[in-house]
């Protein structure tokens, strides 16, 4: 009662099939199997139907003839199968290998990619069907008879190898789709790659153009400052080139019967003449009309002229033989030239004037600062000024030949003796300095000074008691007679002195109080006045500062006048 043979399948012998076969397959007796059962009445319906007997119709479950199909009539021995068709068991093997890939394919799409878990399962799912789709291949494919266990075994791995091969080609091809079609744009390694080189490159691109905008305006700077220069240069050129002054066309002198312009040529050594005995000198025509001409003015006398030491013979052999300037006995500023080359010979030569262009080849006038001249002729000596040149001794008697000065500084010097002599012939004098000297008394033609408004004769060292004359100067506008050795009371004489602005009488051994006529002239002009006041032991009763304004110290410039 074994299943009819079909198509393609070939039929077994008795002694080809082992016992195993005959009781899988419901094949005779399995008494001769070793733990074979034979079917007893006691074996369920599904063993029936399993070992090849005829299930019972009231049994739940079980099939009828009808309703087992093919496959299972073939593996179960009930009916013979019906006549197959290799086409649609390749159609359906190649439709279940398909189903199960696109399967695959559509999970990983949707899921990113299967889990190792899911690719397992699905693996042996597919095993499974091709192990039973091999065991009915076997036994439809005659050609299976003659290979043996082994073989069979072999095909199926290569088979079963092949197939796995295949599923991996598929799902390598569904991964390459999904990381390229990644529908949330999950950054890869490949991107993240992609985007650091770009952004690396980025980078170098803008420190590129960020160097180069620096280097540009570095050198639109440099072009800035250099064209300022270049500007500021050029209008500094502009404004020092200007227009030339107008000329200005002055009318000179008539000229003179002798030369006014000191030569060019450098003078002759004139020690010799007062070196030597005066007949070689007195031999020169020049020598004696000079001579004779300041002798008979009574500037000097003959006995001063015929001592070899004396100043006046050295200043007569210097205007004679060593004056570039060559001026003729005749000459109307003879005289003021010769009384100031006694100046300079009279204090043993001093540098100090010599450096300020004293005795140069110009004429006196141009002996600038120390000589000045009158702003009318511009010939006559109007200003004296030999202040801090160490001057020490006594005044040349020759300078009271200087009769039209009117402003003579002689202040810190080393001044001595008595200058009334030199002095009383200088009645157009308005300024006279005699500060910081070593001079013992008042010029004794001060009142004769009517010009006279600035005197000062502070830091002297006089002595004695202020003398009744000086007030007698009314014009003076400045006064100063600090820091002597002044004494006595203050003669209230000298407030009728209604000119006076600035009296200065501290540092001095003066006493008493301060004459209420010396007060009130605070009322008008006087607007410094300083005494020895100062409190608590005060040598001069002064009230600060309804009278006195300062005590014991100035309270403005020592010379207000100073240029």
């Amino acid at each position: 009662s074994g299943p009819s043979p079909g198509v393609g399948a070939r039929s077994a012998s008795a002694h080809e099939i082992s016992n195993a076969e005959r009781v899988k397959f419901g094949e005779g007796p399995a008494s001769e199997a070793p733990g074979a059962q034979d079917a007893t009445p006691d074996m369920s319906a599904a063993a029936r139907l399993k070992f090849g007997d005829q299930p019972e119709p009231d049994v739940p479950g079980a099939h009828d003839e009808t309703d087992t199909s093919a496959a299972e009539a073939l593996k179960f021995g009930t009916v013979a199968s019906p006549e197959p068709n290799h086409e649609r068991e390749r159609s359906a093997r190649t439709g279940l290998r398909s189903s199960s890939s696109r399967g695959r394919r559509s999970s990983e799409t949707s899921m990113g990619m299967r889990s190792t878990r899911s690719r397992s399962f699905d693996d042996h799912s597919q095993d499974y069907l091709e192990e039973e789709e091999e065991g009915i291949e076997m036994r439809l494919d005659p050609s299976d008879e003659s290979e043996d266990e082994g073989t069979h075994q072999a095909r199926s791995r290569s088979r079963r190898k092949k197939n796995y091969e295949a599923n991996d080609d598929e799902e390598y091809g569904v991964e390459i789709q999904a990381l390229g079609d990644d529908p949330y744009n999950i950054p890869n390694e490949y991107d993240r790659d992609n985007s650091r080189r770009d952004g690396e490159t980025r980078k170098a691109t803008d420190e590129g153009w960020r160097s180069l905008c620096l280097f540009c305006s570095c050198i639109l700077c440099i072009v800035i400052i250099g064209l300022s220069i270049g500007l500021g240069k050029a209008a500094s050129d502009a404004k020092s080139i200007e227009a030339p002054p107008p000329e200005v066309i002055i009318k000179s002198k008539p000229p003179s019967d002798r030369p006014t312009i000191a030569p060019t040529t450098p003078p002759e050594d004139f020690m010799w003449c007062y070196l030597e005995d005066e007949s070689k000198a007195l031999s020169d025509e020049r020598y004696a009309s000079i001579r004779s001409e300041l002798t008979s003015s009574d500037v000097s006398t003959n006995d001063e002229f015929s001592d070899n030491a004396s100043y006046q013979r050295k200043s007569l052999c210097w205007l004679a033989f060593g004056d570039r300037l060559e001026l003729d006995a005749s000459d109307p500023f003879i005289e003021q030239r010769y009384v100031l080359a006694t100046i300079f010979y009279s204090f043993d030569e001093p540098v100090s004037l010599l450096n300020e262009g004293w005795l140069s080849g110009k004429p006196e006038c141009q002996w600038e600062p120390m000589v000045e001249c009158d702003a009318r002729t511009g010939t006559v000596v109007s200003r004296l000024d030999l202040r801090g040149n160490n001057l020490s001794g006594a005044l040349p008697k020759e300078m009271s030949s200087l009769k039209s000065v009117t402003h003579v500084n002689l202040s810190s010097n080393l001044l001595n003796g008595d200058v009334s002599e030199v002095m009383k012939s200088w009645t157009h004098l308005e300024e006279l300095r005699l500060s910081s000297n070593n001079f013992e008394s008042f010029p004794s033609f001060l009142n004769d000074w009517k010009s006279l408004s600035h005197f000062d004769i502070s830091a002297n060292g006089i002595e004695g008691v202020i003398p009744e004359n000086l007030a007698l100067s009314t014009q003076l506008v400045y006064l100063d007679i600090a820091l002597n050795i002044l004494e006595g009371p203050i003669p209230s004489s000298i407030g009728n002195m209604t000119s006076l602005k600035y009296l200065f009488m501290h540092k001095n051994a003066l006493e008493g109080f301060m004459p209420d006529s010396i007060c009130e002239l605070r009322n008008g002009e006087l607007d410094h006045l300083s005494a020895d006041c100062r409190v608590p032991s005060p040598e001069v009763e002064c009230n600060a500062p309804s009278c006195c304004t300062y005590c014991n110290d100035y309270d403005v410039d020592r010379n207000p006048w100073d240029r």
